[in-house]
């Protein structure tokens, strides 16, 4: 549909007909050099002028061209297929590609009714359709959150699920909450059927511990159809020593038989140490592979003594300690006598709502500073801030009203001192805001802000959360009370709190993280990665002044136990340096980090560990039910592989009808370039004509 839109009144048109018929009347009556020519040449002549005349006064009116373009959309179908390696249990090799067939070939008999669109079901979502059942995870509701994240509400018309309904990541999808108005078809994969089995369920340890500390290994023995049948339970040291620690009978009394054994153990060298526990095979098992699981615990060497000095109790101060006490390196006490506080005892000192005017803590703060013991304040309701800007140098806040505001908190993007995991991805601007005084904030030139404040929804230069970057300074700043809360926000928005744990976390290694003066720093982001994650470096520069640069090169090597290298070039972040590789094989691994600034070379080196990822060997008994479940809560139907040409006829005579969608366009006329030729040509026919007639 095409129309033109004046932004004059309609009776503009009528001026612009009189004006080319006034213009042209006045050019052509009795014009003494075509008296003795044709009227009939006469009168084309007054109407090519009358023409132009008009269609230029019509052009100055300023009209809009209007265009409205119908577009025909086919349906958007979802075909989202398991490639997990649970499915392997199930199936043959032929049987696996005759699915993988029918999958595929699904495709192009709906692709005249549909805009088919695949994706590949496993830790991650990955866009198009496999070849090999192989991956190591399966996470069935995060295709339920990307498939939410990527289309509109309207936009899909069907979903063909193709699982075996096991999952070992994520929650359990039949709670996770289908956006979109479309019914999920199912294709039920996989054997319900409970067969002869012995595994090891599950095992719980602490993966992080101490030097000279014991620990203790839960290890949970499950057996299916195999009553009185004995089996023993091992637990071996792989490295460093490779022996058996622990060696326990198991009696399998019924057909569902479940069995919980601790043992303890006390590791004795410092480092990644490598622990398996073996059930020995019985006769009849329809596998072998989950009879063994391996675990890797890191011994550390030291401890880092944590005090939270406050007045009164506040539901922050348990927030903060829980969280930081899930590392297990740090001891976290809470004191709310702080006249009788030994600072000399902590590693860092927490100050929540310190300074305040019923306690001004300068005893315990003049032998912090004289003992150089990092310190970090919390700013709240009850802080007096006159002490609190006499306390320390980063941040002063100037208030005379004793006012607070609600802030939430806005993610500073060029934060450089450390990173936290998820931190920008959290979506922490959405975090429930904190109580912080009201005031003029002056920040020190050495701070560095991590969070700023949003107040009534308008972003501010104020800080929430600082910190020094004077290696010789090590003071934070969090403004607010009310972590609590983000805690809460988090764990029911992700069924986890990671955010406030991680932050936590990395602000406490910041602060006392012993001086290191070394010029050219490296460390990976962890110490033992799965098979299925990526690997991450960070690294820093310094020159001779200390200050960070990254405007040379910098290169890294990977170095596998067979000797196979692997190369690498740092890219620059800010003032450092990262490198993100691709996932390794299982094995040991070092890496060597090297960098030349000026004429010094620097090099670093050090170790990873690269696990198996195993959650696909434990459950194999496929889960339809849940399959079921989730097609019922979304109007659909669960099939099995001998059905898809069920559910292929039952989708084509489906009355899904495409979308049309319609297009506005609307531009000035004056932006046509044919309309000033079809003017051009008119007053150069009529010139041309008149000069052809003797008439100039």
């Amino acid at each position: 549909m095409e129309s033109i839109i004046l932004q004059k009144d309609s009776w503009y048109i009528i001026l612009c007909l009189i004006a080319g018929v006034l213009y042209a009347g006045a050019l052509y009556y009795k014009q003494k050099n075509l008296q003795d020519k044709s009227i009939y040449l006469v009168i084309f002549l007054f109407f090519l002028r009358f023409l132009s005349v008009s269609l230029i006064s019509f052009l100055l009116l300023s009209p809009l061209y209007k265009s409205i373009n119908e577009h025909k959309k086919e349906p958007v179908l979802i075909v989202a297929q398991d490639y997990s390696s649970s499915i392997t249990n199930s199936y043959p090799k032929s049987e696996l590609d005759k699915i993988n067939s029918n999958i595929k070939s699904l495709k192009e008999k709906l692709k005249s009714k549909f805009d088919v669109q695949e994706y590949s079901i496993g830790g991650d979502i990955q866009p198009g359709l496999s070849d090999t059942f192989n991956l190591k995870r399966t996470n069935i509701s995060s295709l339920i959150d990307y498939l939410n994240e990527t289309y509109d509400q309207n936009e899909v018309a069907d979903i063909i699920l193709s699982s075996d309904g096991i999952y070992n990541e994520g929650e359990n999808p039949i709670y996770t909450k289908l956006k979109l108005n479309a019914p999920v078809y199912s294709i039920a994969l996989g054997d319900t059927t409970v067969r002869k089995d012995l595994f090891v369920n599950s095992v719980f340890y602490n993966d992080y511990m101490f030097l000279g500390d014991k620990t203790a290994i839960e290890i949970d023995v499950q057996a299916k159809n195999l009553k009185k049948v004995n089996s023993s339970l091992k637990l071996w040291e792989i490295s460093p020593n490779n022996k058996l620690i622990s060696q326990k009978n198991i009696k399998i009394d019924n057909d569902d038989f479940f069995n919980s054994n601790i043992i303890e153990i006390n590791p004795n060298k410092e480092g990644i140490n490598h622990y398996r526990v073996e059930l020995t095979p019985v006769e009849g098992e329809i596998t072998v592979k989950n009879n063994t699981k391996d675990i890797y615990i890191e011994v550390v060497d030291s401890k880092l003594y944590i005090a939270i000095l406050a007045n009164n109790p506040h539901p922050d101060i348990s927030a903060i300690k829980d969280n930081l006490s899930q590392k297990k390196n740090y001891r976290v006490d809470v004191l709310f006598d702080t006249k009788s506080v030994n600072p000399k005892k902590y590693d860092l000192l927490i100050y929540f709502n310190l300074p305040s005017k019923r306690n001004n803590i300068s005893s315990i703060r003049n032998i912090a500073a004289d003992s150089k013991i990092p310190e970090l304040f919390i700013v709240g309701t009850k802080t007096d801030l006159v002490q609190f800007n006499e306390s320390q140098n980063l941040l002063k806040i100037k208030d005379n009203s004793q006012n607070l505001n609600n802030s939430q908190a806005i993610l500073n993007e060029d934060f450089e001192l450390f990173i936290i995991d998820n931190l920008k991805d959290s979506k922490i601007e959405n975090f429930p805001p904190l109580v912080v005084p009201f005031g003029d904030y002056i920040v020190s030139p050495e701070s560095r802000i991590l969070l700023y404040q949003k107040i009534n929804n308008i972003a501010t230069k104020y800080p929430l959360i600082l910190l020094s970057s004077n290696s010789n300074d090590r003071t934070g700043v969090i403004v607010g009370n009310n972590l609590f809360k983000w805690r809460l926000y988090e764990s029911l928005q992700n069924k986890e709190n990671t955010v406030l744990k991680n932050m936590l976390s990395q602000i406490v290694q910041f602060l006392t993280v012993k001086k290191d003066k070394s010029q050219w720093r490296v460390k990976s982001s962890k110490k033992i990665y799965f098979e299925t994650e990526p690997i991450s470096f960070y690294a820093e520069l310094f020159n001779d002044n200390y200050e960070t640069v990254n405007s040379p090169e910098a290169y890294l090597k990977i170095i596998n136990n067979k000797g196979q290298e692997f190369d690498y070039v740092f890219s620059r972040e800010g003032t450092h340096y990262k490198v993100a590789v691709e996932r390794f094989p299982v094995g040991d691994y070092t890496f060597v980090a090297k960098v030349k600034l000026g004429e010094k070379s620097f090099s670093k080196k050090s170790k990873f560990k690269v696990i198996k990822q195993e959650l696909e060997k434990f459950d194999l008994v496929a889960h339809h039910d849940i399959l079921n479940i989730i097609s019922k809560n979304t109007g659909g139907e669960m099939f099995f592989p001998g059905e898809i040409d069920k559910l292929t006829d039952k989708l084509i005579k489906s009355d899904q009808k495409p979308v049309i969608l319609y297009s506005e366009k609307t531009n000035m006329l004056l932006d046509y370039k044919w309309i000033f030729a079809l003017i051009l040509f008119l007053l150069s026919l009529e010139w041309f004509i008149r000069r052809y007639n003797g008439s100039f």
